[in-house]
């Protein structure tokens, strides 16, 4: 089996971090829970995309245990063309 870097847990509910946005929601008619939770709850949506940037998401770590490290998961949108086209002739030339 192969090994990762264990995944953080998310951020804790009293961290220094959320104090340092906590200001921004001030205009809002929020209670400190709501602020408290919105606050925790885009931490985590922004983590997620970092994980996904980094291909540190579950699912790319799921399909590099079941297919090899060297498992990359294919470019988005406009690139995804040539990389099927750059795969599909390096498999060809195998």
């Amino acid at each position: 089996m192969n090994e990762h870097a264990p995944i953080p847990d998310p951020l804790p509910a009293n961290s220094p971090e959320l104090e340092k946005y906590r200001h921004h929601l001030d205009e809002f008619d929020l209670t400190e829970e709501q602020k408290q939770e919105l606050l925790i709850t885009l931490w985590q949506i922004m983590t997620q995309f970092v994980d996904l940037g980094f291909g540190r998401d579950a699912t790319t770590l799921a399909l590099k245990a079941i297919c090899g490290e060297d498992f990359e998961p294919a470019p988005l949108d406009d690139e995804y063309e040539l990389y099927l086209k750059d795969k599909l002739s390096m498999e060809s030339e195998d």
